[in-house]
């Protein structure tokens, strides 16, 4: 298990062993929680977290031998757990027991399902082909258009074919690029028309692209020619950000299924 996966819950341990409890105290040492002695019967534990959950702490629950734990999902130091009243305690327990998981295979499982892509590229950036589309009052539904979404750098693209005037033979143009969204969920993109690529593509370039912030749907930031080196910028820094992402994802992920 990954120690960057939020945990957020209560672990109620039935009889922890002394040699289990030793185990247990160097991970609990920094962490947010409460500890609630005697819960239910005598010598059971019930652990409530609120910060991200250790790794060293997860690995000694499920690799202990014999262990019986409960893992409330639902609960967590917010929840109104006080030691002084354990009656009250043994009541948010039993409101959240539903949904409580006493195996070590669910509870492996649970982990497996929480731990989602940290970003729906595809469905994102469809929502801002969108708005580009509102923005430049182009319709992308034409034929001559292709859209390419690189799942690696999370860029959208949309090309057509220019036919150079002067030689009779076509090339792709990048009409829209889109980045993923950066570590403040702004994405950048850029909007040169087809018209103004003919005769020189940096000229072109330079005179007629857009370029646009867009955030939940919408441009929040349009950059004129003078802010041009502080939209590259940001620009890198989305990629960059995307791709940490991804990267630290498929760790996660190996690390859970070895």
């Amino acid at each position: 298990m990954d120690n960057s996966i939020n945990f957020k819950g209560a672990f109620l341990i039935k009889q922890p062993t002394p040699a289990l409890k030793d185990k247990l105290a160097p991970a609990l040492k920094n962490m947010k929680k409460q500890i609630l002695p005697n819960v239910k019967k005598e010598g059971d534990v019930l652990l409530v977290v609120r910060n991200n959950f250790d790794k060293e702490l997860g690995d000694i629950i499920l690799e202990t031998k014999n262990v019986k734990f409960k893992y409330y999902p639902n609960l967590n130091t917010k929840s109104g757990f006080d030691p002084k009243k354990p009656e009250e305690a043994l009541q948010l327990l039993r409101s959240a027991s539903k949904k409580a998981i006493d195996t070590k295979e669910k509870l492996e499982q649970f982990f497996r399902t929480i731990l989602k892509k940290p970003v729906d590229i595809v469905k994102l950036q469809a929502n801002n082909l969108e708005t580009v589309q509102k923005e430049t009052y182009i319709d992308l539904t034409e034929n001559c258009y292709r859209t390419n979404i690189d799942h690696q750098s999370g860029i959208c693209s949309v090309y057509t074919m220019v036919k150079d005037p002067k030689t009779g033979k076509s090339s792709r143009h990048t009409l829209i690029n889109i980045t993923p969204p950066d570590k403040y969920g702004i994405s950048y993109a850029r909007y040169t028309p087809v018209s103004e690529y003919r005769n020189s593509r940096r000229v072109a370039e330079d005179k007629s692209m857009r370029r646009l912030a867009i955030k939940n749907g919408e441009v929040i930031f349009e950059y004129n020619q003078p802010a041009s080196e502080s939209f590259i910028k940001n620009e890198a820094e989305a990629k960059k950000h995307y791709v940490e992402l991804m990267e630290k994802y498929k760790t996660n992920l190996a690390n859970m299924r070895a």
